[in-house]
């Protein structure tokens, strides 16, 4: 019974942030909350050795890393993402955790 509760419990908390991320971040970068959403319930995010952040896409061959408030991905390179705030950036930056 704890596994199931556990992943209800990491669910909701997931659920709480892009609550709180569509309260901070501006409106126009709501419809790519819910593609972060998706990465993290997916497993596609990980924290690697030289502190860097491994975040999947939505292309399962493709990765990205944010290195900083920085993401390798197109939108945030080509400057695409609402104020910087690609899904990748959206649910690892220190602004939302706090």
């Amino acid at each position: 019974m704890a596994p199931a509760t556990d992943r209800q419990g990491y669910r909701a908390l997931v659920g709480q942030v892009a609550d709180k991320a569509r309260t901070i971040l501006p409106t126009a970068v709501n419809g790519r909350i819910e593609s972060a959403v998706k990465l993290v319930l997916q497993g596609d995010v990980e924290l690697l050795d030289d502190g860097t952040i491994k975040v999947g896409s939505s292309d399962p061959t493709r990765y990205y890393h944010l290195i900083g408030q920085a993401c390798t991905c197109t939108d945030f390179t080509q400057q695409k993402a609402p104020s910087g705030w690609c899904k990748h950036v959206r649910f690892v930056h220190p602004k939302l955790a706090a």
